[in-house]
């Protein structure tokens, strides 16, 4: 494998067909052969390359006949105008936020050709990412072997560096979270830039990831103050309502409380009063006693003439 993928990187101006015929002294038949430049080809270039057109779980760059290897990788890029893309990238502007603020999820992929692409569903926005920039930096410091023109690797690599800036903590817990170490490559001797002029390639790609930015938050975030104040009406609209709502719900509580608690002072003044006349009636039965007990006796009888001709 590693003799054909040499041949491959070295024949990359030839056609499919010259390439098939230089490699066929290694001893394959002709499909076999095939299917080997395909995988040699796609670890050459980091893209998923193939010759036939049968269907595939992921779609394939085809390498079809009368085209040489570097023609096919460079058809599978497109630089857009410079009047399409122009000015200047918030310095603020990274993909960690985007995931954070956004609900944007990151799929990492092996295909340089898939990078950056964008799925927005319903509920979440797919923005796939190719994860080897060391490749990307080992392959923009040599011209001569790489089959990718240098301008696309620079520029993936300066996606990269825009996306995931070097001295942002944030960016660095959320690579760190994402199983992802290329931060500690740094920006592997170039710098992040920010004018749209440096992205023919991914110019377009990169807008869209801006607009999600600058549009409507996810959670509990659309409800918080932005950096630039756009949503503070509605954030203020939101918490304004919902102290509201807090208010009200104390009010409900202590209003609450407070039947609970009169209803309690009312139980225990009934049995106050019960407690009361319990009270009474034994402090005359005591009395009542005492009387008795103290007119039992003649001589105490005497002294109390009044009482005891009454019990009498």
């Amino acid at each position: 494998m590693k003799a054909i993928m040499t041949c491959v990187r070295d024949l990359a101006d030839e056609t499919i067909d010259d390439l098939i015929e230089n490699l066929k002294n290694f001893g394959e038949d002709n499909d076999r052969l095939r299917e080997i430049v395909s995988i040699a080809a796609s670890l050459v270039t980091m893209m998923k390359i193939r010759l036939s057109t049968l269907p595939q779980p992921e779609p394939p760059i085809l390498w079809t006949t009368g085209l040489s290897l570097r023609q096919v990788i460079a058809g599978a890029f497109q630089r857009q105008s410079p009047e399409a893309i122009h000015g200047i990238i918030d310095y603020k502007f990274t993909l960690s936020n985007l995931a954070v603020y956004y609900n944007c999820q990151v799929l990492w992929t092996d295909r340089l050709d898939r990078h950056l692409e964008i799925e927005i569903n319903r509920r979440t926005t797919i923005v796939m990412v190719y994860q080897h920039k060391i490749w990307l930096s080992a392959h923009s410091r040599q011209t001569e072997n790489c089959i990718v023109p240098h301008d696309i690797i620079c520029e993936a690599l300066d996606t990269l560096n825009l996306l995931f800036p070097h001295n942002d903590r944030c960016t660095e817990s959320f690579l760190r979270k994402q199983r992802q170490i290329f931060h500690y490559l740094g920006y592997c001797g170039r710098e992040r830039k920010l004018d749209w002029e440096s992205y023919p390639y991914w110019g377009c790609k990169i807008k869209k990831l801006i607009e999600i930015s600058e549009g409507k938050r996810s959670g509990i975030w659309q409800f918080l103050p932005d950096s630039k104040g756009f949503n503070l009406v509605e954030s203020a609209n939101f918490w304004i309502a919902t102290a509201a709502a807090f208010l009200a719900f104390v009010g409900f509580v202590l209003g609450l409380t407070s039947i609970v608690y009169a209803k309690w002072s009312y139980d225990v003044g009934v049995k106050s009063m019960a407690i009361s006349e319990e009270s009474l009636e034994l402090t005359r039965l005591q009395y009542q006693l005492s009387l008795a007990q103290a007119c039992s006796d003649p001589n105490e009888a005497r002294l109390l003439p009044d009482f005891c001709s009454a019990e009498a």
